[in-house]
Order: structure tokens, then C-alpha cells, then sequence
């Protein structure tokens, strides 16, 4: 079919069009339109989409340094610093006198464990801090690059420069101080951090910073002392507070600790409301931290953070009927709320609704990819349909994300001891943060790991050392088993009849009981207790369960 004149006329000028178009973006033109958008979008912090349009700039134009320069700032927003660290020197060998870049990489380098590039960094940024004495980041570069190359009199002269120009940053006196804990200078970081909290006696945060070294040097008193000085500059000054609350405690300074407490709950944050509900939790007034919790939640019913701390502190109590009402209100105002699905498929994970966890962790996923917690909980899953490759796969995937993830490191430790790799299951467990090896379920995993090898001695420390720290069905039951293993019947026994008390619904303490009693020839004491048991509570369905055996098997059917 031939197409009328006037539709050949009307191609023919969209294609001029378009043609003149093309033309009028040259390589320059298409750079620049590039180079704005990404400034646009690395102002409003959108690295992914700023780093594209950097990327397509210095396409166009492969021999300008401004693209990769920009590029670098994108990486240095984004925390990527060895990409940050090639584009400035792609800037620079593109134009060697390009400052800026010079200035960004010689900040980057003075973090190097290099000498050489540490004693680059500090002539670039004096050189730099010449040039601009008002620039308040120069000096403050320069003093951690100063740390790091150990000229501790060249510290403190240009934190002093720098605070003296920007007041409110002191990260640069913190990162200093850093780099000598790291080196274990304890003395020079007091030195320095000394020196800046009487050079600025009105910042409080170099205060907070004076009373941290105070504490690693074990002078808690006077570490308390500069707290106090802190808080009479500041207030409402949260650092100096959290730090305090956990020096008083330390301290068992009760009631200077509650108030304390009680002040860092009334800070308009989210992380402080709970402060002093969480400070009753660590006193132990459980009930009371628990009200404490449920009037907060009244009277800020929109914190989602809140709601989802609350659920998170029932669920470690086991209170999970309260938990799950709590979590169902949260889901009520925000149905992807990725805290809130968590600890609804933990319990649903809790009641073998497998298949219902997993589509909540699914969820999970899509809001949080690399939530340590949220692949813990679905190892769980594998763990129960016995996928143990699966489900060792995700607790080492989960630890890699966050290494104090102590659950995922104590079931991975017991997936190695199941696999008879004790020594691999001991090595997993010596990794464990100081804080962490004191709980009761470390000593736990310990002694289960030391008993697989008949090591009876190590297992008997650790769960003498877990029973100090607490009593729960399955350390209790450990001891039982180890007292068994001495023919100690009756500390068996009464090791098992508490962590019946402790948990009246668990089989395996159940049926330990009952071979402790026979051993002991007192079945009928067996049967006696489990009535008792059943008819204590009708709906435990495990004692119920055990009754009809044991009835079965004297007969009494």
C-alpha cells in the first residue's frame, strides 16, 4: 500500500527532528546533563543512581578527571572506601593537580597502616590546611593521620584547630583516640582525651569521650565524675547518659541509677523511651518493666519501633500469647513492618507452622536481604524437615552478617558436635564475645561438646559455671546426665524434678525422670508424680501423654 504525500512529508520531518537533536548532544553536552544529574542525586544521598550517572559521564568524556572525582565522593557517602580511594587516584592521573581529589585520597590514606602512605597523607594535608585555614576538616584529617604516625603533640595541636572551628564534630578526636586504643596506648589516648576535655570544658561530648578512656583505665570513679560534669553542660545529652546509667549500675549505685534512667527515658527518641523499662528488665523487676513497657505503648500507639522492642523483650521472657497481640497491632498499622514479621514468624516457627514462618521470613527478605536474624530463624526451619546441610549453610551465612548473633554461633556448634567435629564446635564457641561466654546456654553447648568426647571433667566445670549464672530445663538436665554418669541417682533426680517444675511440658526431662526412678526401684513414686502433673494442668497434653504410657505399660489399661 502506498502511504499518502502528506504522511511521507510529516517522517520526513520527525526524522530531521530527531536528527537535529542528536546532533546537538555532542559528547560535552551529554557529560554535562550526566554530571547534573548525579550531583542532584548524590545530594539527596541516592549513591546507586549517582554512581550510574558519574559512570555514563566520564563515558563521554574519558579524559576529564571531574566525573571520577565525583565518583569517589559517591563511594566515600556510600562507605565503599577502596573504590573511593581508585577513583581519586583515576581522578589525579587524569589531572595531577586536581586538590580536591588530592585532599579526599590523602584523608582516605591517613587510615592506611602503610607508612609511607600515612607520612603521603600528612604532608598533602598540611599543604592543604594551609590553603585553607578556615576549613575545619583539614586539621581534624590531619590529627588522625598524625595518630596513626605517632606524633602525639601534632595531635592534640590540630584537634585543638579543628574543634576551635567546628565544635559540634569531635568523630576526628574520636578516631584518634581509636587508633591508640588499637596500637594499646591507653595512656596517650588518656593523654589526648584529657587534653581536649580541658581545652573545651562546654563540649560535653569530649567529656563523654575523657570518661570512655577513664573507664578502660579502670577509674570508674573518676569516669562518673566527668559524666556528672558532662550532664551539668548538657542535660538531656544521650552518650553521657547511657554511659552513666551503665556506670551507676556498675557501680550499684541503685537509686542514682533508676533516676538516671528515668531522665534518659524522657529524651524524644524512640531508643531512649524504653530506658527505663529496660534498666527494671536488667534489676530484675520484671513485672514492673513490663507495665512500664505497656504504658508506653498506650501513650505513643504510632512508635512502630516501640511496639516492636516491646514484642522483641516478650518473646526473651516467653511471654508469647502477650507478644503476638503486640505484634498483631503492629501488622494492623503497617502490614510490611519487617521487625514485626520477624517476631510473628519466630512464632509461628515456635508452633511448627513452618509453612507460615516461611512466608513471613519471605516477606522478611524483601524489606531486610541480609537480616542475620531473619536466616537464624530459617535455619530453624530447615533444622525441623532434618535439611541440616541447608540449615548449617544459613548459620554460617547468618554469623557472617553479625558475628554476635549467639544463637546462630550456638547451634552452629551443636550441628558440629552432632557431626563429631568437637574440636570445630569448641573453636566456633572460644570465638564468642567476652560478655557472651558468660551466659547460661554458652556453658550449655560447652558441656554438651566436652561430653561427646567423655571429656566428663571439662563438661562438669562448664555446667557447674552455667548453674551459677542460671538454672534452666536443659542445663539441669545436663547435670542430671553427668550425675548419671556417676551413678549419683538421687542428684539426678532432683536436678530432673526441677527442670520439671521449670518446663511441666518437656518429654525428654519426663522420660529421664521415670529411668532415674526405676533405676532407683520407686515406679509407683513415678506414677504418683505424673498424676499429680496431669491433673495439675489438663491441657499438658506431653504429662497426659505420659501417663498413658506408663498406665500401659503396668498393665492398667
Amino acid at each position: 500500500m502506498t502511504l499518502p504525500k502528506r504522511f511521507l512529508t510529516a517522517g520526513a520531518c520527525a526524522l530531521l527532528a530527531l536528527a537535529t537533536i542528536s546532533c546537538n548532544l555532542t559528547p560535552a553536552g551529554r557529560e554535562a546533563k550526566h554530571m547534573a544529574k548525579g550531583k542532584d542525586y548524590l545530594e539527596k544521598k541516592d549513591y546507586k543512581r549517582a554512581a550510574i550517572e558519574f559512570k555514563v559521564a566520564s563515558q563521554n568524556a574519558e579524559k576529564d578527571a571531574e566525573p571520577h572525582y565525583q565518583l569517589g565522593m559517591v563511594y566515600l557517602g556510600a562507605r565503599a572506601f577502596p573504590l573511593a580511594v581508585t577513583e581519586f587516584r583515576k581522578a589525579l592521573e587524569l589531572k595531577p593537580k586536581h586538590e580536591l581529589a588530592d585532599f579526599q585520597l590523602a584523608r582516605l590514606l591517613a587510615n592506611s597502616n602503610v607508612p609511607a602512605e600515612v607520612e603521603k597523607s600528612v604532608e598533602t594535608l598540611n599543604a592543604y590546611a594551609k590553603a585553607h585555614p578556615k576549613d575545619a576538616d583539614a586539621p581534624a584529617s590531619l590529627a588522625v593521620a598524625q595518630s596513626r604516625a605517632g606524633n602525639i603533640p601534632a595531635v592534640t595541636e590540630n584537634l585543638d584547630r579543628a574543634l576551635s572551628l567546628n565544635i559540634s564534630d569531635t568523630s576526628p578526636a574520636g578516631a584518634a583516640l581509636l587508633i591508640q586504643l588499637g596500637k594499646k596506648n591507653l595512656d596517650t589516648a588518656k593523654e589526648i582525651s584529657a587534653h581536649e576535655a580541658a581545652a573545651f570544658p562546654k563540649s560535653a561530648d569530649l567529656a563523654v569521650l575523657y570518661s570512655k578512656v577513664l573507664i578502660l583505665s579502670g577509674d570508674r570513679t573518676a569516669a562518673d565524675a566527668e559524666l556528672a560534669r558532662a550532664l551539668s553542660i548538657d542535660p538531656k545529652n544521650r552518650p553521657a547518659l547511657e554511659l552513666r546509667l551503665s556506670v551507676l549500675t556498675g557501680n550499684k549505685k541503685i537509686s542514682d541509677a533508676e533516676e538516671t534512667a528515668k531522665v534518659l527515658a524522657t529524651l524524644p527518641d524512640s531508643a531512649s523511651l524504653a530506658a527505663y523499662a529496660n534498666y527494671l528488665l536488667r534489676e530484675g523487676k520484671i513485672e514492673p518493666a513490663l507495665q512500664e513497657y505497656r504504658k508506653l505503648v498506650k501513650d505513643h500507639p504510632d512508635d512502630a519501633a516501640l511496639r516492636d522492642q516491646f514484642a522483641a523483650t516478650l518473646m526473651s521472657l516467653n511471654r508469647k500469647e502477650e507478644a503476638s497481640s503486640v505484634v498483631d497491632a503492629s501488622l494492623a498499622k503497617s502490614a510490611k513492618d519487617p521487625d514485626a514479621l520477624l517476631i510473628e514468624a519466630t512464632l509461628k516457627i515456635d508452633a511448627n507452622d513452618y509453612g507460615a514462618g516461611e512466608k513471613l521470613l519471605d516477606a522478611v527478605d524483601v524489606a531486610r536481604p541480609n537480616s542475620a536474624a531473619a536466616k537464624y530463624q530459617r535455619s530453624r526451619i530447615y533444622a525441623a524437615r532434618g535439611e541440616t546441610r541447608k540449615e548449617g549453610d544459613l548459620l554460617v551465612e547468618a554469623l557472617r552478617l553479625n558475628p554476635r548473633l549467639l544463637a546462630g554461633r550456638l547451634e552452629l556448634s551443636r550441628l558440629l558436635t552432632e557431626a563429631g567435629n568437637t574440636k570445630g564446635a569448641l573453636a566456633l564457641l572460644d570465638a564468642a564475645a567476652p560478655g557472651e561466654r558468660q551466659s547460661v546456654t554458652y556453658h550449655y553447648f560447652r558441656s554438651i561438646a566436652y561430653t561427646r568426647d567423655a571429656k566428663w571433667d571439662e563438661a562438669r566445670a562448664e555446667v557447674d559455671l552455667g548453674l551459677a549464672a542460671g538454672r534452666t530445663p536443659a542445663l539441669l538436665t545436663q547435670d542430671a546426665v553427668l550425675k548419671l554418669q556417676t551413678k549419683n541417682l538421687a542428684g539426678a533426680r532432683k536436678s530432673l524434678e526441677e527442670a520439671l517444675k521449670l518446663d511441666p511440658k518437656n518429654l525428654v526431662v519426663i522420660g529421664l525422670l521415670g529411668n532415674v526412678y526405676r533405676q532407683m526401684n520407686e515406679a509407683p513414686q513415678f506414677l504418683v508424680m505424673l498424676r499429680q502433673l496431669a491433673s495439675a494442668d489438663p491441657k499438658n497434653v506431653q504429662a497426659q501423654q505420659a501417663l498413658g504410657l506408663q498406665l500401659s505399660a503396668n498393665g492398667d489399661k
